[in-house]
């Protein structure tokens, strides 16, 4: 990797961003037998500052996406 995206990772990310860019990262590094699922909703949960509730299911994700659809 060179020293600009290492520079715009450092500059431009926040701690919660790099944890979550970590872990999708380390997801798809690991391509074994790593539960890509749990990767994902690791990050997700990394992104909003650990506010997924824990019982959180696929209502909650399809909710999710509708609302960033729309705002996006």
């Amino acid at each position: 990797m060179d020293e600009r995206m290492k520079e715009y990772i450092s500059d431009t990310l926040r701690h919660r961003e790099k944890e979550a860019l970590k872990t999708v990262v380390s997801a798809i590094y690991f391509m074994d037998s790593s539960d890509y699922l749990t990767a994902l909703w690791e990050a997700a949960n990394e992104l909003l500052d650990e506010k997924i509730p824990e019982d959180a299911g696929n209502d909650f994700i399809c909710d999710l996406y509708d609302y960033l659809s729309d705002e996006l």
